[in-house]
């Protein structure tokens, strides 16, 4: 995901600017990828975390990095200028996702890039998010979804252009994945990458 997004500023000429906001998680496994990938430097990365674990783990790994404490929304409000989001709640389609996009209203950089990573196959019909993602994305079809999978990813790109109130955010590339760990099989994931641009 992060190799798709640096190809994607490459071809525009370069990181648009603004903030790299990302959610911490336990680990803030994210650090070594902004920092030595991206090459950021720290005070243009924010890490954001509920938990404050991953947090303190981010500030030691990179000194000088910033991070905030409390709900992804919150943080957003608080950042002038977005050229990097990834919305890695690792869940589904949810008001968090909608309220956080929200909050990012006009913040978002001409040549940003948002990174949505989500839990697949936990959908079902009844649920809000899912019911949403159909219902914009065969409005923006003008027929009816074929596959989950189109509800799952374009039915998310449809979302969140219009929770973000972007006309010009551009599906770029999609995957899935199963998130395996020590302990654990995993589940299908699916990461979404989206561009705020005008070609």
């Amino acid at each position: 995901m992060y190799r798709r997004a640096k190809e994607m500023w490459v071809a525009r000429g370069g990181y648009p600017g603004g903030r790299a906001v990302v959610l911490a998680g336990p680990e803030a496994q994210e650090v070594e990828a902004l920092r030595d990938y991206f090459r950021l430097p720290p005070a243009q990365v924010l890490f954001v975390d509920r938990d404050p674990r991953g947090l303190y783990v981010a500030e030691k790994k990179w000194p000088g990095v910033g991070t905030f404490h409390g709900e992804l929304k919150d943080a957003l409000q608080e950042v002038d200028e977005i050229g990097f989001l990834n919305l890695d709640f690792m869940g589904k389609y949810d008001r968090n996702v909608c309220l956080s996009a929200k909050a990012a209203r006009g913040k978002i950089k001409l040549g940003a890039v948002i990174a949505y990573t989500f839990f697949k196959g936990h959908e079902y019909e009844g649920q809000w998010g899912f019911r949403r993602q159909k219902s914009v994305i065969e409005k923006v079809l003008g027929r009816p979804t074929r596959t989950t999978d189109e509800i799952r990813f374009a039915g998310s790109a449809a979302c969140l252009a219009e929770d973000f109130a972007l006309a010009t955010l551009q599906y770029r590339w999609s995957t899935s994945y199963r998130s395996m760990t020590e302990r654990s099989i995993g589940s299908p994931m699916g990461v979404l990458l989206l561009q705020n641009s005008v070609y």
